[in-house]
């Protein structure tokens, strides 16, 4: 056996290595963009959930000053129905005394 015979041997043997390890580094450039677009949803992930605790402020103190609206209003409501209630029953009067 020669040196060309063992060199042929060693090809055939390490051929199949080399070709793996073209796939492992392959693959590794998979993982390594997978890794990457990962991070960027997580980055995305920490954005939303930062507008979405400003928007459950936002809502509380909307929903908040609504409701303060709402018992001015309805105070309102029922002082404007008192005050033609009353002048309805002070007119009434006014005839009827008449």
């Amino acid at each position: 056996m020669d040196l060309k015979d063992i060199e042929g041997v060693l090809d055939l043997k390490l051929e199949p290595l080399i070709q793996t390890i073209k796939r492992l580094e392959a693959a590794q450039e998979d993982i390594v963009k997978i890794l990457q677009a990962q991070s960027r949803t997580d980055e995305t992930l920490k954005h939303v959930q930062v507008s979405i605790t400003k928007c459950d402020v936002v809502h509380s103190d909307l929903y908040n000053r609504i409701r303060g609206v709402e018992d001015k209003t309805s105070d309102r409501i029922w002082q404007a129905l008192f005050a033609v209630v009353a002048g309805s029953l002070g007119w009434l009067a006014g005839h009827l005394g008449k």
